[in-house]
């Protein structure tokens, strides 16, 4: 019968301990290399390996998350990105174009999407500013098969994937996202593609209508009935209408565009004239003069400590100081009169079109004086003239306005900038030397648990308790009395070995 100490007490016999650890060292010395081999073997043969690819991307937060709204308590708008990269529309669109249904023998798309799905990992830095996006594949073990071709086949894979994800993320923002700015800009696209859908209809529909007539000028066209190639049989003079018409709503569009970007620009330049003193030194407008007077003023205040208010050299100072202020407010005045080259350079490219405008204008009108159409079919051709007009000032008042909000919102490419696309990972993980170190554990593990084990079995048969009468023995073979204790030499026994434990 065995019994226990109690819980409480804890008796550690160091000698004993150092006598079984030296005795167990002897004999791992010979299993320890064998087993670490063994379980290198099987780390090297049975664990796989994973291959990360990273891709870095900078976000602009839209104007809502403001410092100043932070400040006051504004609730931050939610980063709509993260979600989704994690969803299913972000990962069907990466599979087309990675394929890893072919690379990992999946029964079906859905699989290898929702497998891409659990190995998409995203951070979100606010430290460095960027959002990571991080694609991690499982591979084959280090000695696999054909280990190193599917190892560079699953390392090119995820980094496809990294890439695919940072595309998929633009498209997003092009096309799906619900910010304001990008919900305008995609807005104002999708109206100018419309009304230009329009006016080529509406002009289509006048080209064939002038077609249809059958009636040609004959300066224009070789003779009646003559068939255009390429055309069919109409008169060139129809065709030349519509495309001066063409070229008349182009000429329209780009006037309103650049008179909206000098509008724009002179509102700038009149903010920066009036808090001029918080234009930055680097800034061209007007470098030169501030700098003369920024530095007449610093001359000026340093004479003043030095030599006083009443010095001769304080009084040329502070004449200079006057005169490169007044040359200053001359030259702002100029600024405001519009007398810059860049001002003029601009007015004379708007001019060169209003004077392209007035020629197509007159081209136009000549065109259509040279059509002769029967009187039956004028009220027609006059309708469509008219629906062509409309869809042209149409087009003209959306060209405007498109090239109004693209100044004044940031577009979805200027959001998101990938910075660095991703690159095949060099190693898989676990590696070799990894892998080594946790066999290296496993066999040290070992050696302390038989260790312990076998401390815990000799320091049970050691401390038996008092009044446990031993287990009888067999008596020798050679008839010799066999050797026992009693009750009483068992507990002094066990008595002196725990107090020599307990010293």
């Amino acid at each position: 019968m065995e019994q226990d100490l109690p819980d409480d007490e804890i008796i550690i016999d160091g000698a004993l301990l150092g006598r079984i650890a030296r005795r167990q060292l002897r004999a791992w010395l010979l299993i320890g290399p064998a087993l670490f081999a063994a379980f290198m073997a099987l780390g090297l043969c049975l664990v796989p390996q994973s291959f990360t690819s990273t891709t870095s991307v900078a976000v602009q937060q839209p104007g809502g998350s403001s410092v100043a709204q932070s400040l006051l308590g504004a609730a931050t708008p939610p980063k709509r990105y993260l979600g989704f990269l994690k969803s299913r529309k972000a990962a069907e669109a990466v599979e087309r174009r990675v394929n890893l249904q072919r690379l990992y023998d999946f029964d079906s798309r859905r699989d290898a999407v929702e497998f891409l799905m659990k190995h998409v990992s995203t951070n979100d830095d606010a430290a460095d500013g960027l959002l990571y996006i991080d694609v991690t594949l499982p591979g084959p073990p280090l000695l696999a098969p054909a280990a190193a071709a599917r190892h560079q086949e699953v390392k090119d894979a995820a980094t496809l994937a990294a890439n695919a994800y940072a595309d998929a993320l633009h498209d997003y923002y092009v096309n799906s996202d619900t910010e304001r700015d990008t919900v305008l800009l995609r807005g104002a696209d999708v109206e100018l593609r419309r009304a230009r859908a329009d006016f080529d209809r509406a002009t289509t529909r006048l080209q064939n209508f002038a077609r249809s007539l059958g009636r040609y000028d004959p300066r224009a066209a070789p003779s009646p009935g003559a068939e255009v190639p390429g055309v069919g049989p109409t008169g060139a003079g129809v065709t030349e209408t519509a495309r001066l018409y063409d070229a008349l709503a182009q000429v329209q569009a780009q006037i309103r565009a650049a008179e909206a970007a000098q509008a724009a620009q002179r509102r700038g330049v009149g903010s920066q004239l009036n808090a001029l003193g918080e234009v930055p030194d680097e800034d061209p407008l007007l470098a030169d003069a501030r700098d003369r007077v920024l530095r007449d003023q610093t001359d000026l205040k340093n004479l003043r400590v030095q030599l006083g208010p009443d010095n001769p050299r304080v009084v040329v100072a502070r004449e200079r100081l006057r005169i490169d202020e007044a040359a200053l407010d001359r030259q702002v005045q100029g600024v405001r009169r519009n007398l810059t080259t860049q001002h003029v350079l601009s007015a004379s490219e708007l001019e060169s079109l209003r004077a392209r405008q007035a020629t197509l204008e007159g081209q136009v009108a000549q065109a259509d004086r040279r059509l002769r159409v029967n009187r039956t079919l004028s009220a027609e051709f006059g309708r469509l003239q008219t629906e062509a007009a409309i869809r042209l000032e149409a087009l003209k008042a959306t060209t405007t306005e498109a090239a109004r909000v693209r100044l004044e919102n940031v577009s979805a490419q200027s959001r998101m900038s990938v910075v660095d696309e991703a690159i095949p990972s060099r190693h898989g993980k676990p590696g070799a030397l990894m892998l080594a170190g946790i066999s290296l554990a496993l066999v040290m593990l070992g050696f302390v648990l038989a260790v312990l084990r076998e401390y815990r079995s000799r320091a049970r048969d050691g401390l038996a308790p008092p009044g446990i009468q031993p287990t009888p023995t067999a008596p020798p073979a050679n008839g010799a009395r066999p050797e026992t204790r009693g009750a009483s030499g068992g507990a002094d026994e066990t008595a002196e070995k725990t107090t020599g434990r307990r010293q």
